[in-house]
């Protein structure tokens, strides 16, 4: 008896699974969400140095962060009677004393390549700058 009810249930499952078939006019939406994690980026091509002691090079700027980002430069801190500066694309800003200067900022997403030059010949010590971006 146990066998025929067994037997009873599985051709009655086997008989409700009907495939869905859609017709010509048949419609349906899906939605499909994703979260990108923010990531802001600086590549730098090699730089070169030129007669007069001023260092040049690009860098390739990568931020998809819709609320832009801001690009700083580090360095040991600056004598008071130093002066170095970095025209970051097409900017010039003076280096501070405190060894952090914000160079740049932008507003939206980026992807670019732009000029530096850094200006440090009125120091008493070598310098050495390393650019950082930062989303906002």
């Amino acid at each position: 008896m146990r066998l025929v009810v067994k037997t009873i249930a599985a051709a009655t499952c086997l008989a409700g699974a009907v495939p869905a078939v859609a017709g010509e006019t048949a419609s349906g939406s899906a939605r499909i969400t994703a979260r990108v994690p923010e990531v802001c980026d600086l590549a730098a091509a090699p730089f070169t140095i030129s007669e007069s002691g001023q260092v040049s090079g690009r860098l390739f700027e990568f931020c998809n962060s819709n609320r832009g980002d801001q690009v700083l430069a580090t360095h040991r801190p600056r004598e008071v009677d130093e002066r170095a500066f970095v025209n970051y694309a097409g900017r010039n800003t003076a280096l501070s004393n405190n060894g952090l200067s914000t160079v740049a900022f932008r507003s939206g997403q980026r992807v670019e390549t732009v000029d530096v030059v850094i200006d440090a010949r009125e120091i008493a010590a070598p310098i050495t700058v390393a650019f950082t971006m930062a989303a906002i």
